[in-house]
């Protein structure tokens, strides 16, 4: 089911008041969109009462610089469904895991409540622009600490032979309040096709575990807004 961007700020709003789970973050962030989504459908301590489960800890983050903007490009398509797992949607392809948070400015406070919109092509280098799937698009609802956590797989190459595009996810960004703070792009550290591209444009470059022909988990990928 699509939610509309202005429901589903509504929505995040509406709702600012609810606990989020204190588990780790592993706990709920496979097949969910945010903490509460997995709050609604399971209760870990309905049996044991503990609620002393440790809370996962992000390394600080040194390097406190706004994230890059970058263009949109022309296959945008608003209002994606709220999910964070794109995978049921290819039998093949490049396992990715991108995981992060979002910041302020200085890096002094998470953005709880955030919307981050991924858009990408599927793992043929196809964009879904007409279906009432939305194929490869997603919103994430940040959690408490503004992290997120987006399943996926690599984007695909795509453009004539002299200008190809390398491998790369779209990204924009709202507040809880509905104010767009960011649209960039994603690349991948080692991409041959990247430098021949964009050499003469800083780019948001991501380093990662694995490489891009196996699998690729990509950590504290964080946008600082």
């Amino acid at each position: 089911m699509k939610i509309s961007r202005r429901k589903f700020i509504a929505a995040t709003i509406s709702t600012s008041m609810i606990s989020c789970v204190t588990g780790s973050q592993g706990d709920w962030k496979k097949g969910f969109s945010t903490a509460e989504d997995y709050a609604s459908q399971t209760d870990d301590t309905s049996e044991t009462g503990d609620t002393s489960q440790e809370e996962d800890t992000f390394p600080e983050i040194i390097d406190c610089e706004l994230t890059v903007s970058d263009s949109e490009g022309p296959y945008y398509v608003a209002d994606a469904p709220l999910r964070n797992d794109l995978r049921s949607f290819s039998e093949e392809g490049i396992s990715l895991e991108l995981s992060g948070r979002v910041m302020n400015a200085d890096c002094s406070e998470a953005l709880e409540g955030a919307t981050i919109e991924f858009w990408q092509a599927d793992p043929n280098g196809m964009y879904d622009n007409i279906s009432e799937e939305m194929r490869y698009r997603c919103a994430i609802q940040t959690g408490e600490d503004g992290s997120y956590v987006l399943y996926t797989y690599l984007p695909g190459l795509y453009g004539e032979e002299e200008d190809i595009r390398p491998h790369h996810l779209h990204v924009k960004i709202w507040t809880s309040d509905g104010e767009e703070v960011l649209t960039t792009q994603l690349y991948f550290a080692g991409d041959p096709y990247l430098n021949d591209e964009f050499s003469d444009r800083e780019r948001f470059v991501i380093e990662f575990e694995g490489s891009l022909t196996t699998s690729i988990m990509a950590e504290d990928i964080n946008f600082i807004v």
